[in-house]
């Protein structure tokens, strides 16, 4: 409890409150969600003040309230960043089309192997578009997905610097030409750390 609303407690119910044997809580799912639950009590106990309890426990909904709306209130910020940062990185050039070109190459290749696996003489034909092609043309965009590559690495340390390298760029910091620097500060704190733990 917040010392400002404890303050406004009664003598009776600040005497209930600091009783050492009780802690107050309030209960947040289940068929009794919102009601006071006195841990410590038990039925062979004298009942607890009524008003005492219900001061407590209105004070206690108070400060839950603000907390859940303090929660949605950051929740939905970080929902806005993400709607925010979303846009922005498809607005980088050539993103989509380079990912629409790798799902293109990944069906060809699964349509491949189960041609194969099946013993069938037809084999898909090849997709005409080529990454390598799209990179040159989409430097930026090539980098970003480099980075998205790194950040979903099962590797914490190579994960974080992909993570990193990727909102630098999404964020603005990789545009123009700076995007290669990310990339390579990226590569570079990866090279550093694999030094660093390579007899871990």
């Amino acid at each position: 409890m917040k010392p400002e609303n404890y303050a406004k407690l009664s003598p009776a119910a600040k005497k209930l409150y600091d009783n050492p044997k009780f802690e107050f809580e309030i209960l947040t799912s289940g068929e009794h969600a919102g009601m006071l639950h006195v841990i410590g009590w038990v039925k062979s106990m004298p009942r607890p003040n009524a008003a005492a309890l219900q001061e407590i426990k209105a004070i206690l909904l108070e400060e839950k309230a603000e907390r859940d709306a303090e929660e949605a209130a950051k929740r939905e910020e970080a929902a806005r960043i993400g709607r925010e940062r979303e846009a922005r990185r498809a607005a980088i050039p050539g993103v989509k089309l380079i990912e629409k070109a790798r799902e293109e190459w990944d069906k060809w290749h699964d349509d491949t192997v189960r041609a194969i696996d099946n013993g069938d003489g037809i084999r898909p034909a090849e997709p005409k578009v080529n990454i390598e092609e799209l990179k040159q043309q989409f430097p930026q965009a090539a980098a970003l997905l480099k980075a998205e590559s790194y950040s979903r690495s099962t590797n914490y340390a190579k994960a974080s610097a992909g993570s990193k390298a990727r909102e630098r760029i999404i964020d603005g910091e990789g545009e123009g030409e700076d995007y290669t620097q990310v990339i390579a500060d990226m590569e570079q704190e990866w090279t550093d750390y694999c030094h660093k733990h390579m007899w871990d």
